[in-house]
């Protein structure tokens, strides 16, 4: 990890473009609900997320492909995965895959008939999503390596193929391990499969289940056959419409936004290997560049923000910014839960050494007079 400046220069992050790039880096770990602060309006913050497992196919070839927008719906799955018989090759395309399985549904409060116009039905944005995957077999078959990519314009990971997939730049190869590694959705303003100008961020009252492709996934080449693997997913939403009950207010930052989406754009994928120092770093630069930012605020208040809502960064902090961080993490918002070790007690003092019993033994004096009692006698 490159370390930090904490001398540096540079605008600060808002609370909100915090929350924003948290939710957009870690939707997992995301500590308080967000919004994309692009608007004000009242809106619903919804997390939901699902789990299960996938393996290799016979050929140790495999992989995972989700659509995040269906995610916010608990009508269909929005994953679909390989099995351990499943058949394919380093050049087999992803639709061309067989023995397919589908995850199981969120856990969202809403089926797609939720979505629409009408004054009864709700809209939806989605704020972040992440796939987490990990090796879920025994050490002696862990071997083979990830995946992890996002397709640039959005459109279907069935297209492509395990080969196909090395090849875009922005793609990171892991090696197969127990730890969890992540690949996150990003937002972006893209020409669709039929040519169609999307906005990410924008509101859609259409049913989440029939928006989008299978863009967002991970290519696997294990060691062996049919080896297991675990995988998560978690994603934050915003819910407009009568039907969206607990609405809470959201707060608008154009400046932050448009920091953290130009950094997104920058990189062309957010990912565990990527980091979120990088990310950071990347937002910064962003900052640096716009014009009405105040430079006044430092790079230490930007670390300790973020780690008000990513608080498994706070240690990733400390490192970064050395001595610098020394107590600007709690005044920023997060603090240490880990008590500290209380000073050991001085010993006490040893207990006092018992009375000795009266001594039986005669004096001198008491001698004499016995001596003297018995010649008396005689």
């Amino acid at each position: 990890m490159a370390v930090t400046n904490p001398q540096r220069r540079s605008g600060r992050l808002s609370d909100i473009s915090c929350r924003y790039a948290a939710a957009l880096y870690d939707p997992k770990n995301c500590q308080e609900a967000p919004n994309i602060p692009t608007s004000t309006q009242l809106s619903q913050k919804v997390k939901t997320f699902t789990r299960g497992s996938f393996a290799s196919g016979t050929t140790g070839y495999g992989y995972i492909v989700v659509q995040p927008s269906e995610m916010i719906s608990n009508s269909v799955p929005a994953a679909t995965a390989s099995t351990s018989t499943t058949v394919a090759t380093a050049a087999t395309l992803g639709g061309s895959y067989t023995n397919l399985a589908s995850s199981s549904n969120s856990n969202s409060p809403w089926a797609s008939t939720s979505y629409g116009t009408s004054a009864a039905q709700l809209q939806w944005r989605l704020i972040g999503c992440a796939l987490y995957l990990k090796y879920a077999g025994t050490e002696l078959n862990r071997g083979g390596d990830i995946i992890l990519v996002q397709e640039p314009g959005h459109r279907s990971l069935n297209l492509y193929s395990y080969n196909t997939a090395m090849t875009f730049d922005h793609a990171k190869r892991v090696p197969m391990g127990n730890d969890w590694v992540h690949v996150c959705y990003t937002p972006g303003t893209y020409a669709g499969p039929i040519g169609n100008v999307t906005d990410d961020t924008d509101f859609s009252s259409t049913s989440p289940d029939s928006v989008g492709t299978l863009y967002l996934g991970a290519f696997v080449n294990t060691a062996g056959a049919s080896q297991p693997l675990d995988y998560e997913l978690y994603c934050w939403f915003e819910v407009v419409g009568s039907l969206a009950r607990g609405a809470t207010i959201s707060y608008s930052d154009p400046i932050g936004f448009a920091a953290i989406d130009g950094a997104a754009d920058e990189y062309g994928q957010l990912d565990s290997v990527l980091g979120m120092d990088r990310f950071v770093h990347s937002i910064e630069n962003q900052l640096d560049n716009m014009s009405g930012v105040a430079q006044n605020a430092s790079h230490v208040q930007n670390w300790a923000g973020l780690a008000a809502f990513l608080p498994q960064l706070a240690e990733v902090a400390k490192r970064a910014l050395g001595g610098a961080a020394k107590g600007a993490l709690k005044e920023f918002g997060y603090v240490n839960k880990e008590k500290k070790k209380q000073k050991s007690a001085p010993p006490l003092p040893p207990p006092p050494r018992p009375h000795a019993a009266p001594s039986k033994a005669l004096t001198n004096a008491a001698l004499k007079a016995a001596a003297m009692k018995l010649k008396t006698r005689k």
